[in-house]
C-alpha cells in the first residue's frame, strides 16, 4: 500500500473547503495534513491541524494544496506551492489579470489545475453551447452561472 496523498486545504471554513474535509476523512487515499484559513473552521477532523492564513508557511509537508479561498489568500497558496515543489487545485474565482498571469508562469514549474467551476453539468453544459454555436452562425450563444446567495463572488 502506498502512502496516502497529503492535502493542504486552503479556504477551509467555506463550504467547499468543509466539504473536502468531510470527504477525505472518508477515504484512505489521502490525508488533510492541515486546513489553512483566517478564522478557526467550527468543527475539524480531530487529525487535522488548522493553520492561521497569516502563517500558512508553517504549515507541515503537504503534496497538493487544494485552494477554495478568496482572491485576497490566493497568491500566498500559490507561492507556497511554487516555493516546495507541491502541486495545486484551484477553484479560487475573481482573480486578476496579475493573479492568472503568475498563475500561468507557476504552472511550467509545478502541477497546477485551476477552474472557475468544477462541476461535470457546468463542463457537459459548456461543451453543449460550443456545439450549439458552431451550428448556429450568426446567433449569440452563452452561459449565464448562478450561485447560491452565499457566494462572495462570481467566476
Amino acid at each position: 500500500m502506498t502512502e496516502p496523498t497529503r492535502l493542504l486545504i486552503h479556504g477551509a471554513t467555506g463550504r467547499m473547503g468543509q466539504a473536502l474535509i468531510r470527504l477525505a476523512a472518508e477515504r484512505k487515499d489521502v490525508r488533510v495534513v492541515g486546513a489553512a484559513s483566517r478564522s478557526r473552521p467550527g468543527s475539524l477532523v480531530p487529525s487535522v491541524a488548522w493553520i492561521p492564513a497569516s502563517a500558512l508557511e508553517s504549515a507541515p509537508d503537504f503534496d497538493i494544496a487544494i485552494d477554495f479561498s478568496l482572491p485576497e489568500a490566493f497568491d500566498a497558496a500559490l507561492a507556497l506551492c511554487v516555493a516546495r515543489g507541491a502541486g495545486l487545485v484551484s477553484g479560487t474565482t475573481g482573480l486578476s489579470d496579475p493573479q492568472r498571469a503568475t498563475m500561468a508562469e507557476a504552472s511550467h514549474r509545478l502541477p497546477l489545475v485551476w477552474a472557475a467551476n468544477f462541476s461535470l453539468g457546468v463542463a457537459v453544459l459548456a461543451d453543449l453551447v460550443e456545439r450549439a454555436a458552431s451550428k448556429l452562425a450568426g446567433w449569440d450563444c452563452d452561459i449565464v452561472e448562478s450561485h447560491h446567495i452565499h457566494k462572495k463572488d462570481a467566476p
